[in-house]
């Protein structure tokens, strides 16, 4: 049997129950807890719980009847909802040499997360310890949280090392590039080896990552990186909204030794060049 929480078993109780009885209160609910479950928690240790629960705004108490709280309830669908589309996208590696698989998101926020999750799975195949990142613009980095980078840097921390190309240099490409070099090397150039707009590439020992963001997307980061030349005419927020927009999102994750490499030397020269 599944519980929702199976460390906190009296909790998921809880949330089971008064998912399908709406305005319980707590003398009905621990009747029906110990008949139909056998829980044996006193009605106040029961009242701590649903206090730290309302607390955290899980539950809502009025009229002394509980009732789960929806923002809570959208939230956990929001979460579910990712992790479906996500894990229905699992690949198992290694990949055969010359093998390749193409996997869908809906928006950046799906992108970024999957994005990760392959770079993870990699990580545990190849032995490379070499890292080379393109991005036509430096969105990720302007619109990146703390999390993330602590998952680069956590890869430094592995022996990895990262190196990123952005394929334009406007002051917003300038200011993310500064960003990455909190960590890695990261350069900017105006005559890039790959496509200037809504092109991003990862090569990592035999494996390609390609995405291709769809043209609406391209065009609202275009519009960014174009119009913005200074930091206080950067309104980060906006900038953000991007990153849940729906749209078709393709990824392309390849095993082909000659093609990585001949990806990887385009790649590796504006490092020579420094």
């Amino acid at each position: 049997m599944f519980l929702f929480d199976p460390i906190h078993p009296v909790f998921s109780a809880i949330v089971e129950t008064v998912a399908v009885r709406p305005r319980i209160t707590i003398a009905e609910l621990h009747e029906h807890l110990r008949k139909t479950s056998g829980m044996k928690v006193s009605v106040a240790h029961l009242y701590r719980i649903v206090t730290r629960m309302a607390e955290n705004q899980i539950l809502v108490k009025s009229h002394r009847q509980l009732s789960l709280n929806l923002m809570w309830v959208s939230y956990v669908e929001f979460i579910a909802g990712r992790a479906k589309r996500l894990h229905q996208h699992v690949v198992e590696y290694p990949l055969r040499e010359g093998e390749k698989r193409v996997l869908e998101a809906h928006s950046l926020l799906d992108v970024e997360a999957l994005w990760n999750h392959i770079l993870v799975s990699l990580y545990g195949v190849t032995k490379e310890k070499q890292l080379y990142k393109y991005y036509s613009h430096a969105w990720w980095q302007l619109g990146r949280n703390a999390e993330e980078i602590t998952f680069y840097k956590q890869l430094k921390e592995r022996g990895v090392d990262c190196r990123w190309v952005f394929g334009c240099d406007t002051f917003l490409d300038e200011f993310g590039a500064k960003r990455v070099r909190e960590v890695y090397e990261a350069v900017t150039t105006a005559n890039p080896p790959f496509p200037r707009d809504g092109y991003n590439l990862n090569v990592y020992g035999e494996y390609i990552v390609e995405c291709l963001l769809p043209e609406k997307i391209a065009k609202h980061f275009s519009f960014f990186f174009e119009k913005v030349k200074a930091a206080k005419e950067f309104d980060q927020e906006l900038f953000l909204d991007i990153f849940s927009m729906r749209g078709k999102y393709k990824i392309t994750v390849w095993r082909n030794p000659k093609q990585a490499d001949v990806l990887r030397q385009k790649l590796r020269t504006y490092f020579e060049r420094a």
